[in-house]
């Protein structure tokens, strides 16, 4: 089963130096259990600390000046698609719905 160079023991001895094999945790971590560890460290590393109430208060006003200027990007792209498919969509789903929509944004 060995030829004159002696590759059976060769592989057998690098067999032997190989790595143990990862522990049984690593080993069947699957897709999901990997997306869902990647995500909470993630979550982790942008959370806001909680215990800063001068930095959430500073947040909570930099949101609210941004929230009028976001209304208005939806308005217009809501507006700019309704005209854009006008003649080929059905007119219930760009001239109806796009006004019921954007009245609902005038009234917030």
């Amino acid at each position: 089963m060995t030829d004159s160079g002696g590759t059976f023991q060769k592989v057998s001895i690098a067999m032997r130096k190989a790595p143990a094999p990862p522990a049984v945790t690593e080993a069947f971590v699957g897709p999901d259990t990997i997306m869902h560890i990647a995500i909470s460290r993630l979550a982790r590393f942008v959370a806001v600390p909680r215990d800063n109430p001068e930095l959430l208060r500073a947040q909570f006003t930099a949101l609210s000046r941004m929230i009028p200027l976001m209304y208005l990007i939806l308005v217009a792209n809501a507006g700019v698609l309704a005209i854009v498919y006008f003649g080929s969509a059905p007119i219930w789903l760009t001239a109806y719905m796009g006004s019921l929509h954007e009245s609902d944004i005038y009234v917030r």
